[in-house]
């Protein structure tokens, strides 16, 4: 898209470590046009989950400083029952629990 001077977008409907990993790859995008991303998102329940604070200034966000992305987890919210879900390991079975987990955790479909 670069050589051709098309313009790129990134597009974030996920969560907050999602949203620090579109915030490192755009500040490498020559190109970058807008990262999309949900206000309520991230003015709602990132602050729950995670370590993230988005502060947008004059149309920018700053790329999160620190080890990794920039952004962690924060323990409260992985401990938090409606927040894990029960993931399929193997055949028709339901083991361990993981946070923010997928369909498996729906017993009618397991």
């Amino acid at each position: 898209a670069e050589t051709y001077g098309v313009p790129l977008v990134l597009h974030n409907v996920a969560g907050p470590i999602c949203h620090a990993a579109c915030m490192h790859l755009g500040a490498h995008i020559p190109n970058l046009f807008f990262v999309e991303s949900v206000r309520a998102f991230y003015r709602s329940y990132f602050p729950i989950l995670s370590t993230m604070e988005v502060a947008v200034s004059n149309g920018h966000l700053p790329v999160p400083s620190g080890p990794g992305l920039g952004v962690t987890l924060r323990e409260t919210a992985l401990a938090r029952p409606d927040l894990t879900r029960t993931l399929s390991e193997g055949e028709g079975l339901a083991q361990g629990r993981r946070a923010m987990g997928d369909h498996w955790a729906v017993e009618a479909i397991r």
